[in-house]
């Protein structure tokens, strides 16, 4: 029961995009947009930390690629 779980943040447009799932399957996409200002940024930056330190918490190995 193996699964995957990416993410990534896009400066452009300002958004997440978590992609999860199992392994060998294409999974989900959930993209997260956020305004293209000063603090949409900044809550851009919040949620993306908050998601990889919930994931963290559940023990799961992480990998930069």
């Amino acid at each position: 029961n193996y699964k995957f779980w990416q993410i990534q943040q896009y400066n452009d447009d300002n958004s997440i995009i978590v992609r999860y799932g199992k392994i060998g399957n294409d999974g989900v996409t959930k993209e997260f947009k956020f305004p293209k200002n000063s603090k949409g940024i900044e809550n851009r930056q919040k949620e993306y930390r908050k998601l990889i330190d919930s994931k963290i918490k559940k023990e799961w190995q992480i990998q930069k690629l």
